[in-house]
């Protein structure tokens, strides 16, 4: 895994560098690209993968008095990736 991790890293620096302004832009390939690698670096185990995204499972968690952050923890998600979910379904 930590192979693996170094290769993402790697390959995460060299994307950063083809645009020092690449974060300014959340709507973009190159930011999404990113932030994908940056999860995937910092979760260590080799199951990782993001639980399916349901709406109605996203309103219990809010009525719970959960935090933007930990639904996306909960999704196993980004919170940019979080916001554009709870966009594409109109939902706080």
């Amino acid at each position: 895994m930590k192979r693996k991790q170094s290769q993402w890293r790697m390959e995460m620096y060299a994307l950063m560098a083809t645009d020092d302004d690449w974060y300014k832009n959340e709507q973009s390939e190159l930011f999404q690209k990113i932030t994908e690698l940056g999860q995937y670096i910092t979760h260590n185990t080799e199951d990782y993968k993001p639980r399916p995204f349901e709406p109605e499972k996203y309103k219990e968690l809010i009525n719970q008095g959960l935090m933007q952050r930990e639904i996306a923890e909960y999704f196993k998600l980004s919170l940019n990736r979080l916001r554009q979910l709870r966009e594409e379904n109109d939902l706080p």
